[in-house]
């Protein structure tokens, strides 16, 4: 018993430092003497035609703003479509939009307001605006987010290669709510960038990524992470994925500390379901993006059971007289106190600042694998069918 005991500890305790700290280590290990290529400049007659897809719910504080931000990208205006999507906002998101499009900036563009009558989901939306989009390259873009100013150019140029299926932007926060939630981005950009030098990035910003049309396939109605669905559906159909930090997209909406975990349940609920959705990505014919898919967001649903495992596994351990054992659950005990500890330590000007950013990190760690495991356990019972609601505002109901 204490021998099968001690196995499975030390596998939960071997995946839960793997895919927090070894994954990390090891993609760096791997892309060292990787040297990250520019896109090839296109000339302007050989420039596609892109389609800026902008699904939009209750976005009146930054609609206008968003669309004066894709007017102004460097891009020949004939060869540019922006397409906003109005899922039935009780706001004036539509009339913001009508407004900010009436003006000579937008001048050669093709613009398209679609306002929906009911609320039915941004999955529904996309669904419907797929065959009216007349761009070969899709660019998908959050209202609350702003792109940096040669963006369609360099994603003109990544897909300028036939072997390119998705290109995702560097997303950034304007202001984070606190350092556990800007290192935790810092750490989820780096990451993407490196998968990309090896196969493709697993998974794009919502902000901001761009796939080719004639990869887009209809989502099932109770798709949940639309944005993982769709850019990695792309790359399921074989080539290659680019994560590029010079393609910056600028999160302008920051979001609380409970609105954060709302988000993030829907996100553990959707990293299973994609388990299920995406096979392709476990091809063993691509092994390399198989094996990056696993070692991060592949396995991430599983990590609420292997830290918890860990934890109790070492304590039973520890009580039977093991001191190696003992040593490990101490130490794992000390790291989730400081994580409870943080909101203390935050307003203290006596705890030192590393403390206080380790303090934050794993408070935010933990609470990303609470929200996840309760989004699982939604996905599981089927209560993940519901309409998208925008997660920074309260909600309507």
């Amino acid at each position: 018993m204490t021998s099968a005991l001690e196995i499975s500890t030390l596998a939960a305790l071997a995946a839960t430092v793997y895919h927090h700290a070894g994954y990390s280590l090891l993609l760096r290990a791997l892309t060292r003497k990787h040297i990250a290529d520019a896109p090839p400049v296109v000339t302007p007659d050989a420039l596609p035609r892109v389609s800026i897809v902008i699904p939009a719910y209750r976005e009146a504080p930054f609609i206008a703003a968003k669309i004066a931000n894709c007017a102004a990208l460097l891009y020949p205006p004939e060869k540019l479509e922006i397409l906003v999507l109005d899922d039935g906002s009780p706001d004036d998101t539509s009339a913001q939009a009508a407004r900010a499009a009436d003006t000579d900036a937008l001048k050669g563009v093709s613009f398209r307001l679609i306002r929906f009558a009911e609320n039915r989901g941004k999955v529904a939306v996309l669904n419907e605006a797929f065959p009216l989009v007349t761009g070969s390259i899709i660019l998908f873009s959050d209202a609350s987010a702003l792109l940096s100013i040669d963006a369609l150019q360099r994603i003109a140029g990544w897909f300028s290669n036939p072997n390119c299926a998705l290109v995702s932007s560097c997303y950034q926060l304007l202001s984070p709510k606190n350092p556990g939630e800007a290192r935790w981005w810092h750490r989820q950009t780096t990451t993407l960038f490196r998968e990309s030098l090896l196969a493709a990035p697993i998974g794009a910003h919502g902000a901001g990524f761009a796939v080719r049309k004639s990869a887009l396939r209809p989502l099932p109605p109770d798709s949940v992470n639309d944005d993982f669905l769709l850019a990695m559906g792309a790359i399921a159909h074989g080539g290659r994925g680019v994560y590029d930090p010079e393609i910056t997209a600028l999160e302008l909406d920051p979001t609380s500390e409970p609105q954060d975990f709302r988000r993030r349940i829907r996100i553990g609920t959707g990293n299973l379901q994609q388990l299920v959705r995406l096979p392709g990505l476990l091809n063993p014919r691509r092994p390399i993006l198989a094996f990056l898919f696993l070692s991060g967001k592949g396995s991430r649903p599983l990590m609420p059971i292997a830290m918890l495992w860990a934890l109790v596994g070492t304590g039973l351990l520890a009580a039977d007289g093991s001191l190696v054992f003992g040593s490990i659950f101490a130490m794992q005990v000390a790291g989730y106190a400081l994580g409870l500890l943080s909101p203390v330590l935050k307003r203290s000007s006596l705890c030192p600042s590393p403390i206080r950013r380790a303090s934050a990190l794993i408070d935010y760690l933990v609470r990303g694998h609470l929200a996840g495991a309760i989004g699982a356990a939604r996905f599981l019972l089927g209560r993940h069918r519901a309409p998208w609601r925008r997660i920074s505002l309260p909600s309507a109901d």
